[in-house]
């Protein structure tokens, strides 16, 4: 149960024997990939057919993800340490009153 299949670049030019392309010959899945490892734009081109819109751009939604998981983890770290600040602080007041007693 086998399956061939022949491509040729939309702008490839089929005529003079010196212009004349030699299609590539896809016989196995190893062939397909071959292919899309040296016709780049086709894989390309494959890849936009295949993928929804929301899986081509999850890469760009992701790393906007993280960078706003950064931004907000930052700014929790800003308040922890304030809060560290004044427990140290109070911490010490109490310490000082408790001498004073």
């Amino acid at each position: 149960m086998g399956c061939r299949l022949n491509f040729l670049p939309a702008q490839a030019s089929i005529g003079s024997k010196a212009g004349k392309v030699q299609a590539p010959e896809i016989a196995t899945v190893e062939d397909m990939v071959r292919v899309l490892d040296e016709h780049p734009q086709w894989l390309e081109a494959l890849r936009a057919r295949l993928l929804t819109r929301e899986l081509l751009t999850l890469p760009q939604t992701l790393a906007d993800f993280i960078a706003a998981t950064d931004r907000r983890f930052a700014e929790v770290d800003r308040r922890f340490d304030v809060i560290e600040r004044q427990m140290v602080e109070l911490r010490t007041d109490l310490e000082r009153q408790m001498v004073e007693l």
